[in-house]
């Protein structure tokens, strides 16, 4: 029988879905979109066919490099003969960029798809609906993309009736935390205006590494600019990397990165990047690995070249994996050997109030608020300690096209329990944002939030926050008012 610090494993069929489409704008111009959206299947088990999502799409081809556009989806798929399934759904997200007709940033795509089975992953075709309904993109298109099915377990602690079993398992080695990157323009090197680019323009974001196997990993990288004066200029790449142990503390790896970038009046053409890197890294401890790496980030479709470095900090996740084919769908694995990592995600709706004498960037005043679709990853540290990884883009309020990304952390209270279990919290977060004509100087923004947690089911809570942003060379400032829900689920790590 289970003992009280054994762990139990659930497995989670989800799914990805990445492809490709050619939206028309005003004047016959065309914009290819890239998407990658990740998908909670069956998360309701009396509703089999309902899938939840979060995902985003990114110009790629065309002349509008830097739009990005992110949000939720829901739909429907059913299984109608042999592995063939219809699908429909809706997104509904912020964004915007490169000086697009995209109103105040809203974008709705319903779609009608079909999907067919073909080995490991669905070979899928859908008709869209690009609509933002503030602007003036409005575009019936054909979309062509692969869904690919992933295996993922949350874990809880055992109760004494679940039966600790002789379960086979694996390290699924896996790493995720705050990145700096800095681009180094020659001296030749010019924006969209035709004016020179900065000798180095700067960027924070996110970075994530998943093994493959022992020398080959999937790498996920998202960017925006806080210096050198391109303030909305983001990127967000993925690829392959190839790593080679050289003692047991350091490692050598390169990794071939492509994706989507631009905004800030950065020439990227349509948007496509293309990012070569070799790095070295180290293991500081037990859970913390840093990693220094060089390379070029290219441009092929603008005139965007410029050598790149890169700073990483991970936090060594060690995850499992139950081993098997099929693997079990559940099992309970021994406390002495195994732990229960927490994580929090957050998904909400972040309204800012323009203090008084607040322009745009174009001179006139900003006295209209800004709403921006909000989601954001926490990893408790400490039992009062938590960092916090956050992303927000407006979709209505004059701006569409400015989004935001902030790193910071989360110093909590201990919970109060009266009808229920509620946490105090104060948040303090640093980032860059740009993008829509307000006014945020090279890029570099500061907020602190009073936040109240409340959890109402099964990890689920309800979220409000109160507080003050600053952009620190711009001029705006605002009062902040955010609202959401957040789920904390725990994911089963080696000891």
């Amino acid at each position: 029988m289970a003992q009280t610090n054994d762990v139990f494993l659930q497995r989670h069929w989800n799914r990805w879905r990445i492809g490709y489409e050619r939206v028309k704008l005003p004047a016959g111009e065309k914009m290819g979109l890239a998407s990658a959206h990740y998908d909670l299947t069956g998360p309701i088990e009396s509703l089999p066919g309902l899938y939840l999502g979060l995902g985003g799409y990114g110009a790629v081809d065309g002349n509008r490099g830097g739009l990005f556009v992110w949000g939720p989806s829901a739909g429907w798929r059913q299984e109608i003969y042999r592995g063939l399934a219809l699908d429909a759904g809706m997104f509904a997200g912020g964004g915007g960029g490169a000086g697009a007709p995209q109103g105040g940033g809203l974008m709705l795509r319903p779609h009608l798809g079909v999907e067919q089975e073909v080995g490991p992953v669905n070979l899928r075709f859908e008709v869209s609906r690009v609509s933002f309904p503030s602007g003036s993109i409005d575009s019936t298109d054909l979309f062509f993309g692969i869904t690919i099915p992933v295996g993922s377990y949350t874990a809880r602690r055992a109760k004494p009736e679940e039966r600790l079993g002789a379960w086979e398992w694996f390290a699924d080695q896996s790493r995720v935390g705050p990145a700096f990157m800095s681009y180094l323009p020659p001296s030749s090197s010019r924006n969209r205006s035709g004016g020179a680019l900065a000798n180095h323009i700067d960027l924070v974001g996110v970075s994530y590494q998943r093994a493959i196997d022992d020398n080959f990993f999937l790498p996920l990288e998202a960017y925006g600019a806080f210096s050198g004066n391109v303030s909305g200029y983001m990127a967000v790449m993925t690829g392959l990397g190839w790593r080679q142990e050289l003692t047991e503390r350091w490692w050598f790896d390169a990794e071939m990165l492509v994706g989507a970038g631009g905004g800030g009046d950065v020439d990227t053409g349509g948007g496509l990047l293309l990012q070569p890197m070799a790095g070295i890294g180290a293991r500081l401890t037990r859970n913390w690995t840093v990693r220094l790496a060089g390379g070029y980030t290219w441009s092929p479709q603008g005139q965007f070249t410029v050598p790149t470095v890169q700073a990483m900090l991970y936090w060594d996740m060690q995850g499992v994996q139950l081993a098997g084919n099929p693997p079990p769908e559940s099992a309970v694995l021994a406390g002495e050997r195994v732990e229960i990592d927490d994580w929090v995600v957050t998904l909400g709706n972040k309204t800012y109030f323009p203090h008084s004498g607040v322009n745009y960037r174009g001179g006139a005043a900003q006295t209209e608020g800004v709403n921006l679709i909000s989601a954001g990853i926490e990893k408790p540290l400490l039992s009062w300690l938590a960092f916090t990884g956050r992303g927000a883009s407006a979709w209505q309020g004059r701006v569409g096209g400015y989004s935001e990304g902030l790193i910071g952390g989360r110093l909590s209270a201990p919970p109060v329990n009266f009808g229920g279990d509620h946490t105090f919290s104060l948040h303090l977060e640093t980032g860059a944002g740009g993008g829509g004509g307000m006014d945020v100087g090279g890029g570099l923004i500061a907020q602190g939030t009073v936040g109240w947690r409340w959890n109402i089911w099964r990890g689920l809570a309800l979220n409000a926050e109160v507080g003050r942003m600053s952009a620190t060379g711009g001029n705006f400032k605002a009062d902040i008012i955010e609202g959401g829900l957040s789920w904390t689920f725990g994911r089963a790590r080696v000891r």
